[in-house]
Parts: structure tokens; sequence; C-alpha cells
């Protein structure tokens, strides 16, 4: 967890105190969704935004080598909707806990009371997922604007939708935000863009009050009305590059958004803040330290936040067979919930990191106990499983006496050491069995005494009774 740390800059690249900065803010307290592909793939993150902007946290919410993005908050802030390898919608809690597949998907967002979700469906649907009866209803297909449709959007008040259309007959395949009611009703083309403008319409999102729309409009950022009149670009930036991704500040008078292609390389791939000013007087911020591609989500409102206590990890491990007759193996199975990172150790010998989840097949040459360890936001929790192991010569000492009682009683006899024997003494019957270490041979000593009767080689035995 670290903290965001912003630098408040105008257009003409001056810093602005911070605390300065934020004072222009009216409700700026909120939980901000944003994704990052800093550890090689596509992860979603949270930042916990306080009144207090240096008390501002970062919280990594899914660990693993799948593709995770496109995170949207429900409406009460406690459950999250996301999308999986780009064709999966799934949800979690709000502390990255709790993770399930919901149904197929690329994009996601909640209606307003989070009984449904407005879900883009591979193929250019549009439908809405009823998150309680788990009913699909498509509502905008190939029948209605032909191309791909993408980002649904729900309105603040319920009533519309808007997400983006790729028309595909045309070359190049331009693109414009449309409205639809959740019924499927009352499509609409609200940007109106044709083959013969040389711009493309995506990401729509609503503003917190429902009275403003923006969106990616070529490489910036425009506003519009519901209706789709008063198309304008907000702001002014003094610095190229592409704007992406829009997300609304909870207050409506900021946006934050990706920026690429920068002509100052060190922006490129950060967060950044616009105020929206009709005077195009413009200040943005730059979020720092966050290496590779981020980009915005989601923004809760959540007014005094307080974070939810994080959930305690749990750790799940078992071993099959836990008795094993050496060189037999044994599978050790363990999986984790709310953990982001797991420590795999062996009774006095090695300990390291292992998956989140996994299994692997050991064959240990003496008795040992496995433990696994992960830790997660809400703390650490481990688990241990011992695996007996017999070695080759109690095996077949457990075999002797199980199908030779008569001979060797009681059973469960200890196993002992005097050079260069390796044996078990019956007091019952009064009787050794035993293996010379010198010529790996077995031998037998009855009640009558004398001296030890060779019965025969060590591996003949061990074939004979299984324990090899």
């Amino acid at each position: 967890m670290s903290k965001l740390k912003f630098m408040i800059l105008t257009a003409a690249i001056t810093i602005i105190p911070m605390s300065a900065a934020f004072a222009q803010w009216n409700s700026m307290q909120g939980m901000l969704l944003f994704t990052s592909d800093r550890d090689g793939d596509e992860e979603i993150f949270k930042a916990i935004v306080t009144s207090a902007a240096d008390v501002q946290q970062e919280t990594q919410l899914t660990f693993n080598a799948d593709k995770d993005n496109r995170a949207r908050f429900s409406p009460d802030g406690t459950s999250i909707a996301f999308i999986r390898n780009d064709s999966e919608v799934w949800m979690m809690d709000n502390q990255g806990g709790n993770q399930h597949f919901v149904t197929k998907g690329e994009t996601v967002d909640f209606s307003p009371d989070g009984t449904k979700l407005a879900i883009s469906v591979y193929g250019g649907i549009i439908s809405v997922y009823n998150l309680q009866t788990q009913a699909l209803v498509n509502i905008v297909g190939s029948s209605i604007y032909v191309g791909h449709n993408y980002s649904p959007d729900w309105s603040p008040d319920g009533q519309k939708i808007i997400y983006r259309n790729k028309f595909l007959y045309m070359w190049p395949h331009y693109t414009n935000i449309m409205i639809v009611n959740p019924d499927g009703s009352g499509v609409k083309n609200l940007t109106g863009y044709n083959e013969y403008k040389d711009i493309g319409a995506e990401n729509p999102r609503w503003s917190p009050d429902g009275t403003k729309i923006a969106y990616e409009c070529g490489q910036k950022i425009c506003t519009m009305n519901p209706d789709g009149s008063n198309q304008v670009y907000p702001y002014s930036l003094k610095i190229g590059g592409t704007f992406s991704w829009p997300v609304w500040s909870p207050d409506g008078n900021w946006h934050m958004f990706n920026l690429a292609g920068s002509s100052t390389p060190s922006f490129n791939g950060k967060l950044f803040l616009i105020k929206l000013d009709i005077t195009k007087a413009s200040a943005f911020v730059a979020a720092e330290n966050h290496p590779g591609n981020n980009y915005p989500t989601d923004w809760f409102y959540l007014g005094d936040v307080t974070a939810p206590p994080a959930i305690p990890p749990s750790v799940t491990l078992t071993a099959l067979p836990t008795t094993i007759n050496y060189p037999k193996t044994t599978t050790l199975n363990w999986s984790s919930m709310n953990a982001s990172s797991c420590i795999g150790s062996i009774s006095g010998g090695w300990s390291g990191v292992i998956p989140l989840s996994g299994n692997a097949v050991l064959q240990p040459t003496a008795t040992a106990t496995y433990t696994v360890s992960c830790t997660g936001n809400g703390g650490t929790d481990s688990k241990s499983v011992t695996v007996n192991v017999n070695l080759n010569e109690d095996c077949l000492f457990n075999w002797a006496e199980n199908n030779y009682a008569n001979l060797f009683s009681p059973v469960g006899a200890m196993t002992q050491s005097a050079s260069p024997y390796l044996f078990r003494y019956y007091q019952n019957t009064n009787s050794y069995v035993g293996v010379s270490l010198l010529n790996n041979h077995v031998y037998y000593l009855g009640p009558e005494g004398g001296s030890p009767q060779d019965v025969g080689d060590l591996s003949g035995w061990l074939t004979l009774a299984q324990c090899q």
C-alpha cells in the first residue's frame, strides 16, 4: 500500500501547492478505481481519497496472471464489477475479496439500484443482466445500428443507457455515442459522426448529476448534453498527446483520464485530472510514482470516507496420502482467498514464494510438515499438514507384522539400530527381524536363539511387500 503522490500544474506547467488545489474541490472524497499494468499484466487498484490529500491510499485488488480491468463500483460502493481477460464479467467486494464469475461480457456497469448490470457481449450486443434472477436480456443487437456496440454506461436516474457503436460496413470504421432505453427502445445516435469526419467517439460516461456526457473524441475528451447538443472540447492543454478513459469526479467539476503520446514522456501512462472550466483556464494533475500504463475506471463518492475493514485471507491445504512408503509420492493441494502473496515451507528445510493456489507432487525421504502462509490486506493465515514417511525397512517390518503375526508380536515394535543391523525386537514372540546395512539382506532370529538366519535379498522382500 502506498500514497498517491500528485503534482498540480497549470497549462503553463507551473506548480500549484497541493493543499490549495484540493481546497477547490467541493466533494472529492471517495474511492477511485484504476487499472495498471505495472506488474506486467493489467490489474485493478483502488485509491481511498479523503478530504485530506496526504492520506490518500493505494491498494491493489487483483493479483493473478489474468487481465483484469474496466472495474465499476456498485451504487453503494460495497461491490465491484470488472472484466477478466476481455471476455468475462466478475465481481468482488471493495477490498478485493470474494472474487467470482458472473457471466460473459466485455464491458460492464451497474444500474443505479444495483440490481442489474449493463453489459456489452462479444458480437456487438448490449445486454441487461439481472443479478437476482440471472436473466440476460439483449437490448441492442445486430439489427439495430449494425456494428460493435461497447462500453455501456447507465444514467444516474436509471432511465437511459449510453454506449459506443462502431459501424463496420464502411472504412474507416467510424464510431458514435448512442443512447437507448433499458428496454431496448428509443435508440438514438448522439454524436452523428460518419465516414466523412476524421474523428471517432469512445468510452462515454454520464456526469454524476446526469446533465452531461463525457467521451473520447479523436485524441481529446469532449462533453455534450444528453440529447447530443452542445458538443464541445471543454478545456485546452499545452501538451500534446491522446486523452482517453474519462471519469468524472464525484462533484462533477473535474475529469480524470489517461494520457498517451505526450511530448513530455514522463506524463505518458499517468493519471491526470483537469478542471472543467469554460474559460479554458486549465489545471491538471499527474499522478507520479505509477510505473506502466494507468487509466481510471470509476470514482465513487463516500462523503467522510471510512475504509471498510479488510477481509482476512484464508488458506486451504491438503496432502493425499498423508502416510507413504518411501519412495512413493504424495500430492499437496493448496488454495487461498483474499491473499496477495503466499510462502511455502518444509519443516527444518526449504522456504520460498509459491502461487496463490496450486499443487505439487512430492517424494519426501522422511516424515515432514508442510506449511503454506498467505498474506493479504487483512493479515496472514497459515495451514500445515504432516506427511508420514515409512522407510523401506519400516515398510517391510510393518508388512511382516501384519502378515506373520505368529512370528512378530506385538504389532508396532520400535525400529532399533545395532551395527550393522536395523531391526525390531518382538517381546511376545521373543523374535527379531532386521536388515543388514552391509549386504542389504533380511535376517530373522527366532526364540530358539543362535545366529540370525539370512532369508534373502532386501529388494525381493520389498517387492513382495509392495514397499517400492
